[in-house]
This record gives structure tokens, sequence and C-alpha cells, in this order.
């Protein structure tokens, strides 16, 4: 292992000599002496060394004082600093520079070698905890999920690329800002603010989580869902130094999650909603109609003769059939009522604000006229007919939804087996 290389910055020959020779005595390499400012930082870039020992005054325009912040700046090369001076004024203008020591002469070998092995140990671990803290980054960079870390105080102190394009902010730009300015939380529901995880951790000194209908309002007013993750950082007195914050963009999962409820609710044929969508919108609007006393038609269609069309004609003709069927339902009632394909060849409505001027009867024959207006203009190779049962909800009695759904399918394949048995009697 090669010994640490000093240089030595000290502008009196007889001095820089003895420092040389005591220095190489300890084990230290000296690859160069220079005595003025100006020639210690071109000499410094050169050598590149393990330290330079500086004296304070210096012959040239720079003394030792502004050398050591130009190659602490530039160079990143640890100070020590050595002066015959130690007033008050001159000690406090190199302690700004925060050096790795300061010796004062006349200085005895053992004090140098004892200041200098510690700076060069505090130089070794200050750059293994710099590259540790820029491996952090890097990581911390290269995540996919939003990383905001703060101080004690709840101040930002960095922010990852995520983090920046999510808030709006530069790192730069929020470096500094208290959390709550730069990271605005609101619940999706109510509008009304609320604390970020990260401000309840640093009160609660806990990890927080949370995500249940949170938005992130970023600095353009775009707003995000979010699920937030903050864990406390402690001393070893318990005490929270920092807060590491931690959110994921949830759009994509809600997207994908309304998707998966849309297509549990939805036939995927008819686009109407299936039997467990019709179930779920009927209820809530049945229970609002009964409370307001307002016409409900329930109505249950089924569509004959399917089992002929697919056994002559082909499924893709039956399937064609019943989307027929849907779009005749479409056509004959409002957006605001519930339409759904029940299953297989049968279809529910729930006719919602329906005046008294409908009759179970008018209602029937609405349908039918719409029936006969499709098979007039579709020019299919078969016509559509469909059996149908309707019930008016009486606003004076108290009916259930299934109540209702059960009377209307028994009145529907009652008009079924009538139909069945004209069929029959005319065949025979």
């Amino acid at each position: 292992m090669n010994s640490p290389q000093i240089m030595v910055v000290e502008d009196e020959r007889v001095v820089a000599a003895d420092l040389e020779m005591r220095l190489r005595r300890l084990g230290y390499r000296v690859p160069t002496i220079v005595s003025s400012g100006e020639e210690a930082l071109c000499r410094a870039a050169e050598t590149n060394p393990d330290l330079v020992l500086m004296d304070i005054t210096l012959t040239g325009q720079l003394d030792g004082v502004e050398t050591a912040a130009r190659i602490r700046d530039s160079l990143e090369i640890p100070v020590v600093f050595l002066t015959a001076h130690g007033d008050p004024t001159t000690f406090q203008r190199a302690k700004s520079l925060e050096p790795f020591g300061y010796i004062l002469k006349p200085f005895d070998e053992r004090n140098l070698h004892a200041t200098l092995e510690v700076a060069l140990y505090r130089a070794q671990m200050e750059k293994k905890l710099k590259q540790r803290e820029e491996w952090l980054a890097t990581t911390l960079q290269g995540i996919g999920e939003a990383v905001i870390a703060t101080d004690g105080k709840g101040s930002i102190a960095f922010m990852n690329g995520v983090a920046e394009v999510m808030t709006g902010y530069k790192q730069e730009e929020a470096a500094g800002k208290g959390l709550s300015e730069v990271v605005r939380i609101i619940h999706e529901e109510t509008r009304q603010p609320m604390e970020s995880a990260a401000v309840k951790a640093l009160r609660d000194r806990e990890i927080v989580r949370q995500g249940d209908r949170t938005l992130l309002v970023a600095k353009q007013g775009r707003e995000i869902p979010v699920e937030e993750t903050a864990s406390p950082i402690k001393d070893s007195k318990g005490h929270v130094t920092d807060v590491v914050l931690i959110f994921r963009d949830i759009s994509e999962r809600r997207r994908t999650e309304a998707t998966l409820r849309l297509l549990s609710l939805t036939d995927e044929l008819t686009g109407l909603n299936n039997r467990r969508g019709f179930l779920a919108a009927a209820q809530q609007n049945f229970e609002l109609a009964a409370r307001n006393k307002m016409g409900v038609f329930m109505c249950f269609i089924d569509l004959n003769g399917l089992k002929q069309i697919n056994d002559s004609l082909g499924h893709e003709k039956g399937d064609q059939a019943i989307i027929s069927t849907a779009e005749i339902l479409k056509a004959s009632f409002r957006t605001h009522d519930i339409l759904a394909r029940w299953g297989g060849d049968e279809f529910a409505v729930l006719a919602l604000d329906v005046t008294n001027a409908y009759s179970e009867e008018s209602f029937a024959a609405r349908l039918r006229e719409s029936l006969e207006h499709f098979n007039s203009r579709a020019g299919l190779s078969y016509p559509v007919s469909f059996s149908i049962g309707v019930v008016r909800c009486d606003p004076n009695r108290i009916y259930s939804l299934n109540e209702l759904i059960n009377i209307a399918d028994q009145r529907m394949y009652a008009q079924k087996r009538e139909v069945t048995n004209s069929r029959s009697q005319k065949g025979a």
C-alpha cells in the first residue's frame, strides 16, 4: 500500500525543508513544495496529493485561506492549516472553510503526525460517505417511484426524477421548502386538503401509509391518484432526524380496476349490463324511485327462436339476433333507463320515472312497434321476434326488486307459451 502524499505550501524555505524532512521521517511522501497560492493551485491539480499542508500567510496575491478554498472547491483535496498566527480573526477565517486540521507553530512531531493521521482518516471516511451518497442518489433516481427526503423539520432535502415529474417541481426549486408547499394532497371525494404521510410520520414518529382516495395536486394543477408511504429516520435517542416519503402513481391501476369492474358488469356481446350489472344499478335506482313514489316499469324480454336460428343459420346469425334485440331496446328506452342482457336469450329493463299515462299494455305496445320498425328496415334473412312481460310498480304498494323481476318473468313466459301454443295450433 502506497504511503499518503502530502503537498507542502510554505513560503519560508527553512520551515518548508524542516517540514519535508519530518514528513518523510513519519512515512509520508512529499510530491512537491510550493511557496505561493497560485503555484499551489497548479501543482495540486498536477500531482493530486492526498492532503495539502497549507501555511496561511503566503507570498503572492492569494493567502492560504483563499488558496485552500479554491483547492477544496475545484479539487476536493483536504487541507490542514499551518500558521504562527493564532489570532481570533485568522482562526475564524480558517474555521469557516471547515478545514481538516489546524496546527500552530511551533509544533512537535507527535502533534503533527496525530493531526495528519486524523485528517487523512476523516478524508477517507468522507470520500466513502460521498460515494455511498452518490450510489444511493443514483439508485433512487433509477427506481420507478417518487422519492422525497426531508429533514427533521419537514424541509425538502432530496427529490428523485420521478418526484420532480409528478410534483412539477425541480430538485433545485424544491430544496429547503416545506413539504406541504410541494406535496399538496387532497381527498378525491371531499376535495379537502389532507396531511401528507410524511407530515404524519414526522409528528407520530412511525411509518405511515395512506392511499384511500388520495390525490396529489401537481404544481400545474394536474391531479394524480397516489399511494404514500413515509418512514421516519431516527437517531440513537429516538429523535426523528429525517423522513423518506415514497409515493406511486396508481392511475394505471385505477384504469385497470375500472376496466375490470366494467367487464364484470357488462355483457361482452351487446355492451349492455349483464345480470350482475343490472342488479347493482337497478337496486339503487329502484330504492330511490320507491322513496320518491316515481313510476317504475319492470320488463322482461325473451328472444324467440334463438335455438332455431343457431341450428339452421349458425351461431354467428344467432349472435346477430341477440345484438339486434339489444339495439331495439336501446332505441326504445332513455339513457337513464337500465337495460341488461339477463342471460342467453333473455333481456331485462327497468324503466324509471314513467308517467301515469303509460299502462302495461301501452308500454308493451311501444316495444312491439319498435320491433316492427326494426324488422321493416333491417333486411335480415329472418325476422326478430320476442316475448314481453311487463309489470308496473304501484307506488301505493311496497314491492321489492326481486318481486318485480319475478312478476315480469312470469308474464313473459306466459306470453311465450301463448305464442308457442298459437304456432302449434296453426301447424296442426
